[in-house]
């Protein structure tokens, strides 16, 4: 009877420290991806960097102020050139009439979507 008595404390034991939010192991784990983030740090800023530089062009690029396609560039007044190729304004409209574009332009609520199906979600009755 003892010895059944002991196993229960055993059992209760561990159960009590396997319902903590943080175990050792969990520590020790944060403590090695903390250790490994200090170690790489060169590293991960080369990789945060050359991405933030990649968005920046492809951001001047895509708009058309680094290639002077964009009508208030300088490039395109200088041109004389105001008007922007189809293929740009196809582009355009096929982003804008996307459903992210329409969420993040706040012109269609997130759940709209979900609510009235994926047909209607992409027409809208805003100017492109």
């Amino acid at each position: 009877s003892s010895s059944s008595s002991s196993t229960t404390t055993t059992t209760s034991r561990r159960r009590n420290t396997t319902n903590t939010t943080f175990t050792p192991q969990k520590k020790n784990i944060l403590k090695r991806c903390m250790h490994w983030c200090h170690e790489e740090r060169d590293g991960l800023s080369w990789v945060f960097g050359c991405a933030l530089l990649g968005a920046i062009v492809g951001f001047g690029i895509g708009t058309g102020y680094l290639t002077g396609a964009h009508p208030g560039s300088s490039q395109s007044s200088s041109n004389n050139h105001n008007t922007l190729s189809p293929w740009r304004v196809a582009l355009g409209m096929k982003i804008r009439s996307t459903t992210v574009f329409q969420i993040t332009t706040f012109q269609m609520f997130p759940w709209e979507p979900f609510l009235s199906g994926s047909s209607t979600s992409t027409s809208s009755g805003g100017s492109a």
